[in-house]
């Protein structure tokens, strides 16, 4: 799904013949009119999560892709954050790389693609890591881009891990 103009949404028309948007942020949905947005405006990005669960059962996070997922929208990372099923480490670097480079991990996505701008997301002898300030850090993925997690050693205690990225969809 591509970020669309207002002008180009479709219209709907109430009972009463008046016309107005279907706008849906935070799973509800709202009608307004283009006047109400006109003198409100619709927010400059809406914020919501890409991410991943790692789960090794009960067996320790092992080294190496955990898995991909493809980027529903242009959008800008904001912040990371890692949690963990029980006390313990464990680091994963972030990989990018558009889905015309895509070749299934023979040349891209690999570590030459890491967004992190060497300092990968990294839990240290507890069950949580966030990063909001990202310093270093590549943010801006487009519509179609690849995102892949990889732990760069095993773990140490953790089996289950969640990474979420925490990103603003741009609204156009």
């Amino acid at each position: 799904m591509s970020n669309k103009r207002l002008s180009d949404l479709p219209v709907a028309v109430s009972l009463d013949g008046s016309e107005y948007f279907e706008v849906v942020q935070g799973g509800t949905s709202k009608r307004a009119t283009a006047q109400q947005i006109g003198e409100t405006g619709l927010p400059g990005a809406i914020p919501t999560a890409l991410g991943i669960l790692i789960d090794y059962g009960t067996n320790v996070v092992q080294a190496g892709v955990q898995g991909s997922i493809t980027v529903p929208f242009d959008c800008t990372l904001t912040s990371v954050t890692m949690l963990a099923n029980t006390s313990g480490s464990v680091e994963v670097d972030v990989w990018k790389c558009s889905y015309t480079q895509f070749d299934g991990f023979s040349t891209h996505p690999a570590s030459g693609d890491s967004i992190c701008g060497g300092t990968p997301p990294a839990i240290s002898s507890t069950t949580k890591y966030k990063n909001t300030t990202l310093t270093g850090w590549g943010t801006t993925f487009a519509e179609g881009d690849i995102i892949a997690f990889n732990v760069t050693g095993t773990a140490t205690s953790i089996n289950k891990l969640t990474v979420s990225l925490h990103v603003d969809r741009t609204v156009v």
